[in-house]
């Protein structure tokens, strides 16, 4: 990776197992409107703001409401899934993740955070990683969600980088998008079939330590 100079990574997925709070959080709140969620539906809401993805389940059930109710529903479930944030610890760091990160600081890349959340807050606090990065961006600082490029664009300008000599770790299709739009080459995290639109995929963070671990990478 000569010709790179930063790394940005997503949080929810790619350094902490909170992703699936955000289901659990959704999975509440169509209880309450007397819905079951779809475990299909995950790779759906992942990535985008709160109103997308509600928009999203509210279209898959064929119902709407009015934008007010909309912001009011999208509020019930960041509380909900703000309570489950109390959980969170240091356990909840993927594995690999910050090792992957301290590699890249000790090879004298650049790092930093994107992550379309407003509670990131939370969650590095609890896990206490913020030291590990140059730059954290979150969703309080951008007006338009991924897969929109803003939060990159806005990254690369606070870590004093061009895109092009950025690369982005993803676990969602939308973040991946809003990457490559922003001129940013990107690894997904996950699935290939799911993350078709990354230049390149793993399965982890742990497994890309053991590529970057390779002289040649």
């Amino acid at each position: 990776m000569d010709s790179v100079e930063a790394l940005v990574f997503d949080l929810d997925g790619v350094i902490a197992d909170t992703a699936k709070f955000h289901y659990e959080a959704w999975k509440h709140l169509l209880e309450d409107l007397g819905f079951q969620i779809d475990p299909n539906e995950s790779e759906q809401l992942k990535g985008v703001g709160r109103i997308q993805a509600l928009e999203t389940l509210l279209t898959n059930r064929g119902i709407d409401f009015p934008y007010s109710k909309k912001v009011e529903l999208a509020e019930r479930k960041n509380a909900y899934y703000v309570k489950l944030l109390s959980l969170v610890d240091e356990g909840f760091l993927l594995p690999g993740g910050m090792e992957f990160v301290s590699l890249a600081k000790e090879r004298g890349y650049k790092t930093a955070l994107a992550t379309a959340s407003k509670n990131a807050h939370i969650i590095l606090n609890k896990t206490r990683i913020c030291s590990y990065f140059d730059v954290i961006v979150d969703g309080t600082m951008v007006k338009r969600t991924k897969p929109d490029p803003e939060i990159f664009l806005l990254t690369a300008k606070r870590l004093k980088a061009k895109p092009e000599k950025c690369v982005v770790f993803e676990d969602a299709y939308a973040g991946i998008e809003g990457a490559k739009k922003a001129g940013m080459k990107c690894i997904g995290i996950g699935k290939p079939e799911v993350l078709s639109n990354a230049d390149f995929v793993v399965d982890s963070l742990a497994s890309a330590v053991k590529m970057f671990g390779n002289e040649h990478y």
